[in-house]
């Protein structure tokens, strides 16, 4: 059996007014409680929550002044015994293609350990084959590229003959500064591209530098 309404007619709830489901327009669908709409469906397929026009296939609205944090969207892990390694949370992204058909890459909020310690997880890999973890952020804010366990705040696992790569423009300049609360730059290294020297600069002043003729 089915129950059918015409375009202007609400289904309410508890013989109420302010909940019920109505064809707000045609084809669109919109869910109402408290008086307020919360939940709208649109003739294409898209969903706004706490919006009555959606333009991607969800999206979440709500107004964040005062500090309000009204569009948030959770994930709970109802376990409580958490341990090690279990996760809290994923968000994975999957692709259909006929040659490589599967998941690709994925967020994953996961346990330290059974303290509360949580650690933010970035997977990245192949369609199909194996996907491996990438990038970690700790409960502690150390970050760990191909590291699961960063000692530093920042630690790099490579394997040989692998590195970091700062890349610029033939005639510009890359720095790694070394800063305080004074000075943005009391130390630095430094390679100047235009003249292809090297710079090291010690307590705001360079104190060395390589030429490229390999004159220091």
């Amino acid at each position: 059996d089915h129950v059918a309404l015409s375009a202007t007619k609400k289904l309410y709830f508890d013989m109420g007014s302010n909940t019920y489901i109505h064809e707000q327009s045609a084809d669109n669908l919109a869910i109402v409680t408290g008086g307020t709409e919360r939940f709208r469906v649109t003739s294409d397929g898209k969903i706004g929550i706490g919006s009555d026009n959606p333009q991607k296939l969800l999206d979440i609205a709500g107004n964040n002044n005062g500090g309000n944090e009204n569009n948030t969207l959770r994930f709970v892990d109802t376990d409580a015994t958490s341990v090690a390694d279990q996760a809290s949370g994923k968000i994975e992204f999957y692709v259909s293609d006929l040659s490589d058909t599967g998941l690709h890459a994925y967020i994953l909020g996961a346990a330290e350990n059974k303290y509360g310690k949580g650690s933010l997880r970035f997977g990245t890999g192949t369609a199909g084959s194996t996907i491996e973890e990438r990038f970690r952020i700790t409960s502690d804010g150390k970050v760990g590229i191909n590291s699961t366990s960063p000692i530093f705040l920042l630690e790099v696992n490579h394997a040989d003959e692998d590195g970091l790569q700062l890349r610029t423009a033939n005639t510009a300049a890359s720095f790694i500064n070394f800063s305080d609360g004074d000075d943005n730059d009391v130390g630095q290294i430094s390679y100047d591209h235009a003249t292809n020297h090297l710079g090291i600069r010690v307590n705001a002043a360079e104190r060395l530098r390589i030429d490229a003729a390999g004159r220091i």
